[in-house]
C-alpha cells in the first residue's frame, strides 16, 4: 500500500470528509489526515472563540489510541476570535510520532467562571511518508 492509499483508508476509517478538514463545535484541524511528506509537515488546530465573547483560555491536547499524551498547547486569557497552533507530528520529546490515528481534546475556559468550559474531542489522522 502506497502512502496516497494509507491517508484515503485512514480518513476512511476515522470519518474524515472529502475536503480535508474536520469542522467540529469549537474546534477543527486541516489538513486531516496529514500526509507527511516532507511538503506538508504540520496540521493547523484551531479552538474558536465562542460568538457571544471573545475573551476565553484555550487548551489542545494530543493522545495516542492507548491514551497516552503526545503534546499540549495552551494560552491564557486573550481576546482574540480563535487560537491555532500547528503541531509538527512530533511529541513533547521532540521525536516524530508514528502513522495512526490520534485524539485531540480541545477545551474552552470562561473568564467568567459561572460559565465554566467547554470541550470536545475528535480524530485526526497522520500518514508517515518516510
Amino acid at each position: 500500500m502506497n502512502s496516497k492509499q494509507m491517508l484515503l483508508t485512514i480518513a476512511l476509517a476515522i470519518g474524515i470528509p472529502a475536503h480535508g478538514v474536520l469542522a467540529a463545535a469549537i474546534g477543527t484541524a486541516s489538513p486531516n489526515p496529514l500526509l507527511y511528506d516532507g511538503s506538508t509537515t504540520s496540521i493547523s488546530i484551531t479552538v474558536k472563540a465562542p460568538s457571544d465573547l471573545a475573551v476565553f483560555a484555550a487548551e489542545i491536547h494530543i493522545h495516542d489510541l492507548s491514551g497516552r499524551k503526545v503534546t499540549s498547547f495552551s494560552r491564557g486569557n486573550f481576546a482574540s476570535t480563535e487560537y491555532t497552533v500547528s503541531w509538527d507530528a512530533r511529541n513533547q520529546a521532540g521525536r516524530l510520532v508514528k502513522s495512526g490515528v490520534y485524539i485531540v481534546t480541545v477545551i474552552r475556559r470562561y473568564q467568567d467562571v459561572s460559565r465554566g468550559e467547554e470541550n470536545e474531542r475528535f480524530r485526526i489522522g497522520l500518514v508517515r511518508d518516510r
